[in-house]
């Protein structure tokens, strides 16, 4: 029989409101914080379930839940970790962010050692996880990344059923990178639809983005086989060769759009000085960035995809 647990989703976003649907599903408690009122109501509109309690403050919700998950932009995580001191040692983290943790070169898994968080209580949730689909019931599959392979039990309890399944993996780093650097490339695919070239330009940019990325995850010692995993793969092409993903329409858009805010062009700078700091290179990447900046024209990535 599935064990039940409390769930603090902090945040209602379209993935928190997704994460809900899901465990509501497979018959959780959830507690939910969200500051924002109309995200709240919008949440309201598209939950209704007696087995969900709101809460006015993020400490309350914290104080709730057996699971917490901080379904919250990167910008955002500052204000959620200010609390981790006052986390019960039996509480676990569910971190689905794709973004370095603000204003430093560090994943959040990494951060956390300066808080002397005890990370076999940290689980990183990673994959192609489109909150309308999940909401759908469409076949799913994410991954979850943690030191402690007792999290395993946890997580295939909170979030597998008939429609949803999830990996396991202790590769923690490596799965956080795997998201931070699939929202920076699925900008590049953008750029290549915006240039109006199809599937076999995007097919040789999927093979050039793993190859480049070979000797990064070499000098930081990440796993590089998982650069062909859900985590990775899965997620890029899910992300990248989607029209609906925010990231892509930030790559398609450039040439319209000079505001535009995404998780990844807020890391592509972050990850250039990571490659930077390890004397390695990553031309897509960079060519991307250069056309960020209109430095150089979209036309000038074509040399670097074939």
């Amino acid at each position: 029989m599935r064990q039940k647990y409390k769930i603090s989703i902090i945040g209602t976003g379209s993935l928190g409101t997704a994460l809900s649907s899901l465990l509501l599903t497979n018959g959780h408690e959830i507690g939910i914080y969200e500051k924002n009122k109309t995200s709240l109501e919008r949440f309201k509109q598209t939950i209704k379930s007696p087995a969900v309690k709101i809460f006015s403050d993020m400490a309350t919700c914290l104080c709730f839940g057996d699971i917490i998950i901080p379904c919250l932009p990167s910008s955002s995580l500052p204000k959620f970790y200010h609390y981790i001191s006052d986390l019960k040692p039996t509480q676990k983290i569910i971190s689905i962010s794709k973004g370095l943790y603000p204003n430093t070169l560090k994943t959040i898994s990494q951060h956390l050692l300066n808080f002397n968080y005890d990370l076999s209580n940290f689980m990183v949730f990673s994959g192609p996880t489109f909150a309308q689909e999940i909401i759908n019931q469409y076949p799913t599959i994410s991954t979850i990344s943690s030191p402690n392979y007792q999290n395993k039990k946890i997580a295939q309890a909170i979030f597998c059923n008939q429609y949803f399944n999830i990996e396991f993996n202790r590769h923690v780093t490596t799965t956080e990178y795997n998201g931070i650097l699939k929202n920076c490339y699925a900008i590049t695919f953008g750029i290549i639809s915006h240039l109006g070239f199809g599937m076999n330009t995007k097919s040789a940019a999927i093979i050039k983005i793993i190859t480049e990325l070979q000797p990064l995850y070499r000098k930081l010692k990440l796993h590089r086989q998982d650069l062909y995993s859900i985590s990775f793969l899965g997620d890029l092409i899910a992300t990248g060769l989607n029209p609906n993903s925010r990231n892509f329409q930030a790559g398609y858009k450039l040439s319209k759009n000079k505001n535009i805010t995404t998780e990844g062009f807020k890391n592509i700078k972050s990850i250039l000085k990571i490659t930077q700091n390890n004397q390695t290179v990553l031309p897509i990447l960079h060519q991307t960035d250069q056309i960020i900046n209109k430095k150089i024209k979209p036309e000038s990535l074509i040399k670097y995809l074939i």
